[in-house]
């Protein structure tokens, strides 16, 4: 995928290379889960989203998809959403409105009557309309991102597709923040955000 490169020194004297991808021109992942509840898990730098699929009786689940991530990319996902230029914060006001905010589980204990399976991803795209959210993750790998400089081109892998209510990604949203997750931005040196 083409990408938009902004390369400047921040104000802590860094080097920073902002990539700018447009996630609306991605493949669609081939995996695909409907989610009924979330955890989340972190630890050491990451971030574990547990998406778990409730059993059919309603007594606990039966199938969990684990989405990992570096704390890094969680912090620039929350970012994106609250860059001036993106309608979430809109769209955020109001689905909380209609919905309210649901509370995530404090964690899957019991083992699935079905599977788990555990992902790695570190670019998730967001979809919401009414109370229904989808989310769509994807990996760039250390590879291509270490070549995105020369080619301007990002090699993108599709990981899963999670289906689920806008007020429980909303709980999502919310529990990133209470577990320390912030919004990741880097100030251009010499630039004001007032």
């Amino acid at each position: 995928m083409t990408v938009v490169l902004e390369q400047f020194t921040a104000t802590d004297g860094t080097q920073v290379t902002n990539i700018g991808i447009d996630l609306n021109q991605a493949p669609v992942p081939d995996r695909r889960f409907a989610a009924d509840s979330c955890a989340l898990i972190v630890k050491d730098g990451t971030v574990k989203i547990l998406f778990g699929q409730d059993r059919v009786t309603g007594d606990g689940w039966r199938s969990l998809v684990i989405v990992q991530m570096s704390s890094r990319a969680a912090g620039r996902f929350l970012g994106s959403l609250q860059h001036p230029n993106n309608m979430f914060l809109e769209i955020k006001k109001t689905t909380t409105e209609l919905f309210g905010v649901e509370e995530l589980v404090d964690s899957f204990i019991e083992p699935p009557q079905g599977q788990a399976i555990a992902l790695a991803a570190n670019l998730p795209a967001i979809a919401i309309t009414d109370n229904e959210t989808c989310l769509d993750f994807y990996q760039a790998s250390p590879f291509a991102l270490g070549n995105v400089v020369k080619t301007e081109e990002l090699a993108l892998e599709p990981v899963v597709r999670i289906d689920l209510r806008s007020s429980l990604f909303l709980g999502l949203l919310k529990g990133l923040e209470e577990k320390g997750i912030t919004a990741m931005e880097f100030k251009k040196k010499g630039v004001s955000n007032d």
